[in-house]
């Protein structure tokens, strides 16, 4: 209940206080706004990706290792007001000679596939093209993902696989326009890749299709910022450096990207971030493709309210990155079943029923989805270290409680009493920690830990079959740039799942080693 309390808090401070100092700062800033040296320090375009964001850990799309330099000419494209002025006339003399040639400034050099218009806009094509392989001594959930170890009594459990992927490469546009409203500039990204499943048939493995990340546009002024689109989620806003395709998500580092209204605060070394977000009930595994599924959280009726306090500050030779946050939302958890077993009843596509009939009784629960983090991130020329923890309830939206959110508990009819069945959240917590090294500023190396620990007590394996009660990941990386944009690397984890079944000496946990050998060219 206090951390509950917690990260109540922190949504409820930032919620009524942000609207009105807003309001001031704003007002204060546009008087202030005319300062050159501010107009240059100004961040373009908040919520991109940028490079303030970057230096406080948001270097990368989840499980990418994105190139950082790229992202952040994507984000911000170059900065217009460092264009110098033409000199003006010379003055006159009594004897002239020949005169001297008049002195052009160019503008400076502009990024590779970026293009400028006459307004000063900025328009930045980027992206990233790679080559995944990899080999595991098990056949792990959602393969690529690496999500969890299968139990030890299955033939996926026992059984090793090899593959290559090329579906995470992402292709983005950027657009920057300056001063679009008085001193408020406009930014706007629209990004994709090739991770939205596949079509059917033998041509399914090289046929994967397109998958929206990112689609926002902002307005960025002195001191305040206004989003919206879908964007990554400001809680936890790290990412660990690793070749795991959802980066540790389901061992440690909740993540997402929603739909969402973002309004943010930047007077550094402080910043302040509120959102409004789309809710999810991640509760069920559909079969259809075609329909935006309308999930338990959409009939909560209560979007998720995320928030964030921030620092940013500059300590001698390392700069430290710091910050609380805190998510709040509601799932009403409606099941059709059937008394007497305890079946729960399903439309073809996996959708659960919501209509009971004959023979048929329906539970009605609305239970709360929330959580409390930190994040922290040491920074220096050399050496990286960065981590977070978290605590909730009801996270599986997010990656977390090794993707279980919610448990169903049946009891059996008994005399004349029929059988009933009640739903209960999932608390978990957890956390991640990596230390990155540079001895040269082309070779990187680096080692991890992340677990996610759902609390056993809540997890129902008589209703559910086997359940989750931990996922532990170990991971070490290098990697090596040429040229600054083509990246080598190699990754060696291992992942370690326990289960539980409702067969009470019988262990199931399993675990799994994974060797990966990547390359990536970013532009």
């Amino acid at each position: 209940m206090g951390m509950r309390v917690f990260g109540a808090g922190v949504l409820l401070v930032c919620l009524v206080g942000l609207p009105l100092v807003a309001v001031a700062e704003e007002v204060e800033g546009r008087e202030a706004g005319q300062d050159q040296d501010q107009a240059q320090g100004q961040d373009q375009g908040h919520g991109g990706e940028q490079k303030a964001e970057q230096e406080e850990g948001r270097e990368q799309d989840p499980g990418q290792e994105a190139t950082q330099e790229a992202e952040q000419e994507a984000a911000s494209g170059p900065d217009p007001t460092s264009i110098p002025e033409a000199p003006g006339p010379v003055p006159a003399a009594a004897t002239v000679s020949p005169a001297a040639a008049p002195v052009v400034v160019a503008p400076p050099a502009l990024a590779p596939f970026t293009f400028r218009f006459a307004n000063g806009a900025t328009l930045k094509v980027y992206g990233k093209l790679e080559l995944v392989t990899y080999y595991d001594t098990t056949t792990p959930a959602i393969s690529d993902w690496l999500a969890y170890a299968q139990p030890s009594n299955t033939y996926d459990g026992g059984e090793d696989s090899f593959s290559m992927s090329v579906r995470a490469s992402p292709v983005g546009v950027h657009l920057h326009v300056p001063d679009l409203v008085g001193t408020w500039d406009l930014d706007s990204r629209v990004e994709v890749d090739f991770s939205g499943g596949f079509v059917t048939g033998g041509s399914s493995a090289y046929s994967p299709l397109l998958r929206l990340k990112q689609a926002w546009v902002s307005m960025s002024g002195k001191h305040v910022s206004i989003l919206a689109g879908q964007h990554f989620a400001v809680f936890a806003p790290l990412f660990p450096d690793t070749a795991n395709w959802i980066a540790l998500g389901t061992s440690g580092n909740p993540w997402i990207r929603l739909p969402q209204i973002r309004l943010t605060l930047d007077w550094a070394p402080v910043k302040v971030e509120v959102s409004v977000n789309r809710p999810m009930g991640s509760n069920e595994v559909l079969t259809d493709s075609v329909n935006d599924h309308i999930s338990d959280g959409e009939q909560s009726n209560v979007p998720f309210l995320m928030g964030r306090v921030g620092v940013h500050q500059p300590l001698g030779l390392v700069t430290l990155g710091a910050g609380v946050s805190g998510v709040y939302g509601r799932e009403k958890v409606r099941r059709v079943f059937d008394p007497a077993t305890g079946e729960i009843k399903r439309k073809s596509n996996g959708e659960y029923l919501k209509d009971p009939g004959t023979g048929t009784t329906a539970l009605d629960r609305t239970l709360d989805v929330w959580m409390a983090a930190v994040d922290l991130k040491l920074t220096s020329r050399y050496f990286d270290l960065m981590g977070e923890f978290f605590i909730g309830d009801n996270l599986n939206s997010f990656f977390a409680g090794v993707l279980q959110g919610v448990s169903l508990f049946y009891t059996p009819p008994r005399g004349l009493l029929k059988g009933r069945m009640d739903a209960r959240v999932i608390r978990t917590m957890g956390g991640w920690v990596q230390a990155i090294g540079r001895p040269i500023p082309e070779l990187s190396l680096g080692v991890g830990f992340g677990v996610d620990d759902p609390r056993n007590g809540d997890l129902n394996p008589a209703t559910a079959g086997p359940v989750r009660t931990r996922n532990t990941t170990v991971h070490g990386n290098v990697g090596y740039k040429l040229g600054g944009a083509w990246l080598i690397g190699a990754e060696v984890s291992w992942t370690r799942t326990n289960w539980r079944t409702s067969v009470a000496p019988q262990d199931l946990s399993n675990s799994n080693i994974r060797a990966v050998v990547k390359t990536s060219w970013a532009f």
